[in-house]
């Protein structure tokens, strides 16, 4: 848990930052959407890649923080003990990769922040390791993995707040798809170690 701890640690230090330089007399804990522009968000097609990187610990609000936080814990927890040293690196480099494909897909007059897209990798993983593991049977940890899923969504709609579903459901895919090959490469691994003993 020690590199999910560290993340959320980073996302917190980050906000903290953003809320000082939007400090405001009469909401404290306000974040002015143009001090994350100017402060490492995502700005499509017209930022320097460094944004690329700082976007994934920016939040536009203290709710949006906290919502990614628990989930980042809840399944971070999950998947941080089978992909060990990869975690972060994953976590990352295809965070760091969602953000790219952002840049382009979206338009200049938007800008993108937030911790989602590498949880939705994180998500994605979870999902297909218990998958695998559980042989297709609907588990425990599925099971808050939906919950998290629909409480979003449902979130989302009722704050209709502005969402990059497209960045999700990359992350998602990603997710899947790494950990697909996670595994191949693992049993092949375990099969030489077989053969070498």
């Amino acid at each position: 848990m020690k590199q999910t701890k560290a993340l959320i640690f980073i996302n917190i230090l980050f906000s903290l930052v953003i809320t000082i330089l939007s400090y405001n007399s009469t909401n404290l804990l306000e974040i002015n959407p143009e001090v994350l522009k100017n402060n490492g968000a995502i700005i499509p097609q017209n930022s320097h890649f460094i944004t690329l990187i700082t976007g994934m610990f920016l939040h536009g609000s203290y709710f949006h923080l906290c919502f990614n936080m628990l989930s980042l814990y809840v399944i971070g927890k999950r998947v941080e003990p089978i992909f060990k040293n990869l975690y972060l690196p994953v976590y990352l480099i295809l965070g760091v990769f969602i953000n790219f494909l952002g840049y382009f897909w979206y338009t200049p007059e938007t800008f993108i922040i937030g911790a989602s897209g590498s949880i939705c990798i994180i998500w994605g993983a979870s999902l297909f390791l218990n998958f695998k593991k559980n042989k297709s049977k609907l588990q425990k940890e599925d099971s808050i993995d939906i919950i998290i899923f629909i409480s979003f969504t449902l979130i989302v709609e009722i704050f209709n707040l502005s969402i990059a579903n497209f960045i999700h459901i990359v992350g998602i895919i990603l997710g899947l798809s790494f950990s697909y090959l996670f595994l191949k490469f693992k049993t092949r691994s375990d099969q030489k170690l077989i053969l070498i003993k």
